[in-house]
């Protein structure tokens, strides 16, 4: 498989495939971790490709921030892959597993109390890529390791929901992995909560890329703190990896996960009837995992709103001081034209040169010019005369000692 983004094609490599309900997953090989993960919805398409000429037989994953090339040893091979991923993209949810089915029906209040209850359990704050800063974002895999820790085979709650008797206990109930982990992050996405820094559209993948709270979200949890809101922006960092190959080597492990019945918040729910989300060893929900009231919620939007308020007045500023400086500029360039135009005039009107191949007579007193009778120019008028026409000597600045030559009319008009 290769990969292609909005500024790179990648080599091929094989990868190991696995598809489960509608999640493909990738990895180097059959025993290692998947380094990659597809969710198979509705924006994605899978189409056969088929003006390659060499041996191989390919068809492309496309996503909408990202194209996934595979190839094919077999042409058989490729199309079992194509009909099997076109199912799963298609499978609508009373088809998936259990676990699958109560990821994609969660609703925005309990997928927002999973939100907090994330960001109150992985590490967010500013980091750096690539010479590059972005305020206030998370890993994703590191939030694939937070939903696995709290969620998967290994977790004390799914000991917990276990030791209670609970007939469902889907999250809890150890078979969450790390490509479900993924899923439910997805769903996040999908409601607004969750956004990529720098692409709004770009699915969550198990790797190192960076995530952030909607600014809404961010502003109301961190009112919930009793603290200022601040937004983030910037662009993401990308893993740089998720190539793969080898579809006649992968495995489609097409099928579900686990079983039984149950909605998230009978699941979720601790023995004394609270919720499970954001508990501490202690039994305490930290006052920084509630979710924001109403209350809070209409104080930042109000907030936000007078932002955006206070910018369009400072846009608007802006404009007319640009306007009144531009008329001033024009005002400017108008009276240099105009000046421009009269010096132009002046020097229309200035007497020209006369060379001496244009006069072979003296202007004055109309004599042709011989080796004896030599020409002459007047300094002032410009014309050629003789030396008896043009003798007169008048000083540049009065009462100046230097002198030119100037012609009798000249010198007349000018005595």
């Amino acid at each position: 498989m290769a990969t292609t983004g909005p500024h790179r094609l990648s080599a091929w490599k094989v990868r190991y495939f696995s598809l489960v309900d509608n999640v493909l997953t990738y990895a180097k090989d059959e025993k290692s971790e998947p380094s990659g993960t597809i969710v198979l919805s509705e924006n994605y398409s899978v189409e056969e490709v088929s003006w390659r000429m060499d041996p191989f037989f390919y068809f492309d994953i496309v996503t909408p921030g990202r194209t996934y090339h595979l190839r094919a040893n077999k042409d058989a091979s490729r199309k079992a892959w194509i009909n099997a991923l076109t199912a799963a993209k298609s499978r609508s949810v009373h088809e998936l597993s259990p676990l699958a089915r109560e990821i994609q029906t969660l609703d925005g209040e309990q997928l927002q109390e999973l939100c907090m209850a994330l960001v109150g359990g992985i590490e967010v704050k500013s980091r750096s890529y690539h010479l590059k800063s972005y305020d206030e974002c998370f890993v994703a895999s590191e939030a694939v390791d937070w939903v696995v820790a709290h969620y998967g085979a290994e977790s004390d709650r799914a000991a917990a929901a276990a030791a209670r008797g609970d007939p469902s206990p889907l999250l809890c109930s150890g078979q969450m992995t790390r490509a479900f982990a993924v899923t439910l992050l997805q769903r996040l996405v999908e409601a607004g909560f969750v956004v990529h820094v720098a692409d709004e559209d770009k699915a969550v993948q198990d790797g190192f890329l960076f995530f952030r709270l909607t600014d809404l979200l961010a502003s109301s949890y961190k009112l919930s703190h009793g603290t200022e809101a601040s937004g983030s922006a910037g662009v993401g960092a990308d893993e740089g990896a998720g190539v793969g190959a080898g579809a006649a080597a992968a495995s489609s492990g097409v099928g579900g996960a686990g079983a039984g019945d149950g909605l998230l918040r009978s699941e979720l729910a601790g023995p004394d009837g609270g919720s499970m989300i954001g508990r501490t060893p202690g039994g305490l929900t930290p006052s920084s995992l509630i979710p924001p009231s109403p209350a809070q919620s209409m104080v930042a939007i109000a907030k936000l709103e007078s932002q955006v308020q206070d910018l369009h007045e400072d846009l608007a500023a802006a404009r007319s001081a640009r306007l009144a400086a531009d008329e001033a500029h024009a005002a400017e360039v108008a009276a240099l034209n105009a000046r421009v135009q009269e010096l132009s005039d002046e020097l229309s009107k200035r007497p020209r040169w006369v060379s001496d191949s244009e006069r072979p007579s003296c202007f004055g007193c109309h004599d042709g010019f011989t080796f004896f009778k030599r020409r002459h120019h007047c300094r002032v008028c410009g014309e050629v005369f003789c030396s008896t026409c043009c003798h007169d000597r008048l000083p540049i600045i009065r009462d100046a000692p230097d002198r030119i030559r100037v012609c009798d009319g000249c010198a007349l008009v000018l005595g």
